[in-house]
């Protein structure tokens, strides 16, 4: 029997047996192809709900709540289904929404037609987070932008205010990338 026919006749009273069923909206035009949207715009948008989060974010609960040039705040909630084998939130996943607040602080101060990459993330695990501990706010500030690299580093509290992480990162500062053309319609050369 296999693990999913075994989990259908356990059925939803079976103790032990969780479900989840991962769901997310199309994101539509990625920012990165967006000649028309700085990277603040862009977050604001996710605040106001005018700009569909990316689908890592739509699976992690994670959500813009504030967006200023060079800051940013983030929350995610804690859900037992991301625990590891100790009970407390995987360092993965915490580690996920540090590194977008982060590499989102850089990208609400760059200019238009910039786009940012992580170089690389640093993370001090400072407290177990829990399903018990209520969500997670992570605060990212700007420490340095330069032309071509950002720096910045942020705080992430439970739902008592209580630290449980702090990091650092720093991102490549690039030129968008230019939007795919469209295929030529049949019968049409691309030249």
């Amino acid at each position: 029997m296999s693990e999913a026919e075994a989990e259908a006749e356990a059925g939803p009273d079976e103790p032990g047996i969780h479900t989840a069923t991962v769901e997310w909206r199309d994101q539509g035009p990625l920012f990165a192809t967006r000649a028309d949207a700085t990277g603040l715009a862009y977050l604001r948008g996710m605040v106001s709900g005018e700009v569909v989060p990316p689908p890592v974010a739509q699976v992690l609960g994670i959500e813009v709540v504030k967006a200023d040039p060079g800051a940013v705040r983030f929350t995610m909630p804690v859900q037992d289904f991301a625990a590891n084998h100790l009970g407390v939130l995987a360092g993965g996943i915490l580690s996920t929404v540090m590194d977008a607040a982060l590499g989102c602080a850089v990208l609400s101060a760059v200019p238009e037609g910039k786009d940012v990459v992580t170089l690389d993330l640093n993370v001090d695990f400072l407290r177990p987070v829990r399903e018990a501990t209520g969500p997670v706010t992570v605060d990212a500030e700007v420490v340095h932008l330069g032309r071509s690299r950002g720096l910045a580093s942020c705080r992430v509290v439970d739902a008592d205010g209580r630290l449980c992480a702090v990091g650092k990162s720093s991102c490549m500062i690039r030129d968008k990338v230019r939007a795919p053309a469209a295929a030529p319609a049949d019968g049409e050369t691309g030249t």
